[in-house]
């Protein structure tokens, strides 16, 4: 619908031109018999053109032409009078008028043109206003993006983003606030322009309970953008319409602001005009807060990440102090037992009592124990001492083989040699257990066997052999720190091994049929290159 203010000294054409210009159904029109009485209405009624007569007793057309565009300057006008001198016609033109139409002939006709001349003035006001609209939004965006790139601190970020809106948008007023994840309340953090104490005067949460009703609450409960374009009669903005009014807040509208995927407050504009928001400074405004969005989260981030490269650097730094004194102490102690055995071997030489000697070879074993306890502690230590990374399975079990003296045993591998896992550095350490402990423990077996079993995205690396085999009660055990003839570690240390990158064990032979080894890799731990 299109507001007319229809000026005009005469009264019955004001009552004419009512009637004919209102059946169109798009106009709704306003009649004023003087100027002054003119600028009185408009001073309480906004309008999308005024008419006006030229010669009118008091102030005239023109004089009350000069006066609107002084106090309107956006507001289109038109002269719709009887006087049709060429330098009148100029003169109100000079002044700002946008169109110029006589009177007199066929009223249909010149009510026709009229209509038309109003239609087209009105939509080409609106067209300008819409792009002056979207051109400030583009310029809030533009500098906006700006201040991302320079500003590191989220504060001076949300402050400066307030500040834009109202300096680059022409908004009333803007503000940021964010949620207290403890007690679910908005609590303003940043706000820029015409607030007068109104933020001040706000309880907001984002439960859903009357405080949380409003715009701010339920945009960010809802996690969309909510709009009021006519404060005074949205019953959602009841509580704060009043001190809105004041402010001179007409239409406002509300986005949600998030950190990754949670919503973690919401930034508000305000405006003077009613209809403010239309669809597409809607989509604007909310490419704007997504971008706010993007940029807390990188701080975020950023944050973290510098936080993780603290303690990362305090850890390596601990560690390394740690693996330093671990090796001096592991070289001091092994060096003594190293000379304990010598002079175990010398007491064991000289020493005649069979019951002594007995007891030397005990001690001497007790030992070698501990020597081999010790030396199992700086392999422990390497465990996750650098990044897990890709290996080909094949090569490391030929290297892993090429450590033991196989003697008459066979060694069969039956893998894939394009197949790699991603496993601790160390995976190597885990086929030369499993090749030694068969070895050892196997009784009299003749082959080893390496294989794979793939069940779709699932694989398995298998080591079994022919040996003796492991009994149901001990298969879990062979696994823990302690268990076993020898050192009591190696399978221990194979598991720990595997569990770097998400790799397990489990032994599921048949006793006197030999061991059964199963490697099971999960799914994104392994390739074929």
């Amino acid at each position: 619908m299109i507001s007319v203010l229809y000026v005009d000294d005469d009264p019955a054409l004001l009552d004419v031109g009512k009637l004919f210009l209102e059946r169109s159904d798009l106009i709704r029109v306003d009649t004023a018999e003087s100027a002054d009485q003119g600028l009185n209405k408009l001073k309480t009624t906004v309008y999308d053109l005024v008419i006006s007569d030229y010669q009118m007793p008091g102030m005239d057309g023109l004089a009350f032409l000069k006066v609107v565009r002084a106090r309107y300057p956006a507001l289109p006008f038109i002269i719709f009078t009887g006087k049709g001198r060429e330098d009148i016609v100029i003169d109100a033109l000079n002044c700002g008028a946008d169109h110029y139409i006589r009177k007199g002939g066929d009223s249909r006709s010149q009510f026709t043109e009229l209509i038309h001349t109003i239609k087209s003035s009105v939509e080409k006001k609106r067209a300008l206003e819409t792009i002056f609209h979207l051109n400030r939004l583009y310029s809030v965006i533009s500098r906006t993006n700006r201040a991302i790139i320079h500003i590191r601190d989220q504060q001076t970020l949300l402050d400066e983003a307030c500040k834009i809106a109202v300096e680059e948008g022409k908004f009333l007023m803007a503000w940021i606030g964010m949620v207290n994840p403890a007690t679910k309340e908005v609590r303003p953090v940043a706000a820029y322009g015409y607030e007068a104490g109104y933020l001040s005067l706000l309880s907001i949460t984002v439960d859903n309970i009357p405080q949380g009703m409003g715009l701010t609450g339920s945009t960010i409960r809802e996690c969309r953008p909510l709009v009021s374009n006519d404060i005074q009669s949205d019953p959602r903005m009841e509580k704060y319409r009043e001190e809105a009014s004041r402010r001179g807040y007409c239409s406002s509208a509300a986005f949600p602001i998030s950190s990754g995927n949670t919503v973690v407050g919401a930034m508000r504009f305000y405006s003077n005009e009613c209809n403010f928001f239309n669809d597409r400074e809607l989509a604007l405004l909310k490419e704007l807060t997504d971008d706010i969005s993007f940029a807390l989260e990188m701080m975020e981030r950023d944050y973290t990440l510098t936080e993780l490269r603290r303690l990362s650097d305090a850890l390596q730094s601990s560690n390394k102090k740690l693996n330093i004194l671990s090796n001096i102490i592991r070289h001091d102690i092994l060096n003594t037992l190293t000379g304990l055995l010598g002079l175990e071997d010398m007491a064991i030489q000289i020493t005649c009592e069979p019951e002594s000697s007995a007891l030397l070879v005990e001690i001497k074993e007790s030992t070698r124990r501990i020597q081999q306890q010790i030396t199992f502690t700086r392999d422990y230590q390497k465990i996750g001492g650098n990044a897990p990374q890709w290996q080909n399975v094949y090569e490391v079990i030929s290297k892993a083989a090429g450590s033991v003296k196989m003697g008459s045993v066979r060694l069969s591998v039956i893998l894939d040699e394009g197949l790699e896992v991603f496993a601790d550095a160390m995976l190597e350490k885990v086929f030369y257990n499993l090749i030694d402990n068969a070895l050892r423990y196997g009784g009299k077996l003749s082959v080893i066997n390496f294989s794979l079993l793939q069940d779709g995205t699932s694989l398995t690396i298998i080591c079994s052999d022919d040996g003796i085999g492991i009994v149901d009660s001990d298969k879990e055990k062979i696994f823990t720190s302690g268990f076993g003839k020898n050192t009591g570690q190696g399978l221990f240390l194979a598991r720990e091994i595997l569990g770097i990158s998400g790799l397990t064990i489990k032994e599921t032979g048949t006793f006197k049929t030999g061991a059964h080894f199963e490697i099971i890799v999960p799914e994104n731990g392994w390739r074929r290159k």
